[in-house]
């Protein structure tokens, strides 16, 4: 979350700032550029934000590294596959191959849970990546973490990967196809691969404008009460 915070905070509200102070000039100065111009270029601006894939590895840095929608998708089908074909151990014991899904992960142990599986994914040098409770549905499949949990519908047209935490969320229909929540936004963003669309672009440069306004009083609040400590001597 740092590092979409600090690109909320400081980016995006410059960009959102431009747009601003290039359509209040717009409309002081009726024919140098009109309506059509103006939406055109808060158009442009909209198109020069991050893909989805973009703004996915921004506002969830410590998922996009591991869980990658696709690859969610291959691992669940590949693990219900040996699941039903009774070549899973379930007894804790770890597993030594390649997994498909996660490159970097070397073992899997699996333990059984009622119908459900928990799963412990570690690397070649026994450092744990992945531990997750592994539900199965009919429709696909729910992977629990200590992040949130992931909802894998793969036959679903609308949405085939959903992840909902406790402050943010997203929905995955398909390559480039996001729809981002937080409660930093006014309203959800929808992100393809031309970009956030200009919904999405309003949204986020609303929502990091007022993050630094925020920021900047409560900067101002410390400010004050420093000042008037060093001068109460």
């Amino acid at each position: 979350m740092g590092i979409a915070i600090l690109v909320l905070i400081f980016a995006v509200p410059i960009i959102g700032t431009i747009v601003v102070m290039y359509l209040s000039r717009s409309r002081a100065r009726p024919g140098k550029a009109g309506g059509k111009g103006s939406f055109a270029m808060m158009d442009r601006v909209a198109q020069g934000m991050p893909s989805g894939e973009g703004m996915y590895a921004m506002m969830f840095p410590d998922l996009a590294p591991l869980f990658q929608p696709p690859a969610l998708l291959e691992w669940h089908a590949w693990f219900a596959d040996r699941k039903e074909r009774k070549q899973l151990i379930r007894d804790g014991r770890r597993w030594h191959g390649e997994i498909p899904g996660f490159t970097a992960a070397a073992t899997m142990s699996v333990k059984a849970d009622g119908e459900a599986d928990l799963v412990v994914l570690q690397d070649q040098g026994g450092q744990t990546l992945v531990e997750m409770r592994v539900e199965h549905l009919p429709e696909g499949g729910r992977l629990t973490t200590s992040a949130g949990t992931f909802t894998l519908t793969p036959a679903s047209p609308d949405c085939k990967v959903r992840f909902a935490g406790t402050d943010r969320s997203f929905e995955w229909k398909g390559a480039g196809n996001w729809k981002f929540t937080s409660p930093m936004a006014q309203q959800a963003m929808h992100a393809n691969d031309n970009g956030l669309g200009l919904g999405g672009a309003v949204a986020v440069g609303a929502s990091g404008g007022l993050m630094a306004q925020q920021a900047l009083s409560a900067q101002a609040r410390k400010d004050r009460m420093r000042s008037h400590l060093d001068t109460s001597y």
